[in-house]
């Protein structure tokens, strides 16, 4: 796996953890992991059967991100990609 800057993540069973958890929690943060000094935040969109259709993320300088607005814009990308799919009929 190519690596992009130092964080991102090139073992696959270390990225097949990540993924595990990101699936438990319905998000992802990345911090510098594709490009350097980038957060990244994601959620999926699901349709009326649950299967992911698409995604919202948001994008932000880290010296733009501390912890606390990073735990925010979490809450916020979650609640509203969950809003786009109840829109889709996704009812969970």
């Amino acid at each position: 796996m190519k690596s992009h800057t130092s964080r991102t993540i090139t073992d696959p069973i270390q990225l097949k953890e990540q993924l595990k958890q990101i699936r438990n929690q319905d998000y992802c943060v990345c911090i510098s992991e594709f490009i350097e000094n980038m957060v990244s935040i994601s959620s999926p969109i699901r349709d009326s059967v649950g299967q992911v259709i698409s995604a919202i993320t948001l994008i932000a300088p880290t010296q733009r991100m501390d912890e606390d607005r990073i735990v925010f814009y979490t809450h916020k990308v979650v609640k509203t990609a969950k809003e786009i799919s109840r829109q889709f009929g996704f009812l969970k």
